[in-house]
């Protein structure tokens, strides 16, 4: 074997798997408790997954995720704590999403501003509406970046209800509105995708772990 990793078990917590494999992924072994449990021959069928039964641990699925290409342990259907395709880490790519409508809300707060400035008491209300809506943003994209389901829930829910208002003020809005429109249909698309790195980050989280060290996270050459 060319390459090992430990695995850290979710829901086990300092329980930890460890995979031995040759390069290109062609010969895996899975060993828990120093004991082997399953074995692997190919590459091919671990870009979908390839699945086995473990009488310790339940089902076992060896799969090798995108980017980076490595491979991940999937126990019972929780990912492994170190997974590259984890799904708090996969939560984490929604900030962007939430970095773009927190400009484009800023924007747009800005030239209401400039078209309300007359009307002070309608300025007030607006301007206080657009402030909590912009920070709302922003604190959904900084914390989803730190993997925090509710921070996404909190985002996901305030452009949800700003798009549902949208769609009722569809008849009275111009050709440049239209078009902002489908483009926060295509945000709200991304955004759903997203839910359920969400969900599954819920999910792993009722599991305590202790922090990761290098040894538990980085490839070793035998």
């Amino acid at each position: 074997m060319d390459f090992e990793k430990k695995y850290r078990i979710t829901q086990f917590p300092g329980e930890t798997l460890k995979a031995m494999w040759t390069r290109g992924y062609r010969n895996v072994e899975i060993y828990y408790r120093d004991k082997l449990i399953c074995t692997h021959e190919g590459s091919a069928q671990l870009k979908n997954g390839a699945k086995y039964l473990s009488e310790e641990l339940g089902l076992i699925e060896l799969k090798l995720s995108a980017k980076p290409i490595t491979l991940d342990v999937i126990v019972d259907g929780y990912h492994c704590v170190n997974n590259a395709s984890h799904p708090a880490k996969q939560l984490k790519g929604a900030s962007t999403f939430f970095w773009i409508v927190a400009v484009f809300a800023i924007i747009g707060s800005f030239m209401e501003g400039i078209q309300i400035s007359n009307e002070l008491t309608l300025g007030v209300i607006v301007t206080v509406i657009n402030l909590l809506t912009v920070t709302a943003y922003i604190l959904a994209a900084v914390f989803t970046n730190k993997s925090k389901p509710w921070a996404f829930y909190l985002g996901f829910s305030v452009f949800c209800f700003w798009t549902l208002l949208t769609i009722l003020m569809l008849p009275t809005l111009g050709f440049i509105f239209i078009v902002a429109f489908i483009f926060r249909l295509l945000i709200l698309y991304l955004l759903i995708t997203n839910i359920k790195h969400a969900v599954n980050t819920s999910r792993h989280n009722k599991f305590s772990q202790p922090a990761m060290t290098g040894d538990d996270i980085l490839d070793t050459r035998v």
